[in-house]
């Protein structure tokens, strides 16, 4: 399922997906979105935070990681996959 998360970030939720397999699919989903050849010419890249819902945790909490995955793949050189 995929949902806009705000200007331009988006999420992904892959139910029954393990975090190994959702690293695999994110960084499928960065090698398209690096790959494709856009209308306007420029590149585009995405970087993609990964965190596996944890059944003891409230969503609030599984966000919260999310986002700080993605806050490292953002400042650590962005195009990339960061998993939790």
């Amino acid at each position: 399922l995929l949902f806009r998360w705000g200007g331009e970030e988006f999420v992904v939720l892959a139910v029954s997906t393990r975090y190994r397999d959702a690293h695999i699919l994110a960084e499928h989903l960065r090698e398209l979105i690096a790959g494709h050849l856009f209308p306007h010419g420029a590149p585009v890249t995405a970087s993609i935070g990964v965190a596996e819902h944890n059944s003891r945790e409230d969503v609030q909490s599984w966000f919260s990681r999310l986002d700080a995955a993605l806050f490292v793949a953002k400042n650590g050189g962005r195009n990339r996959v960061v998993t939790d």
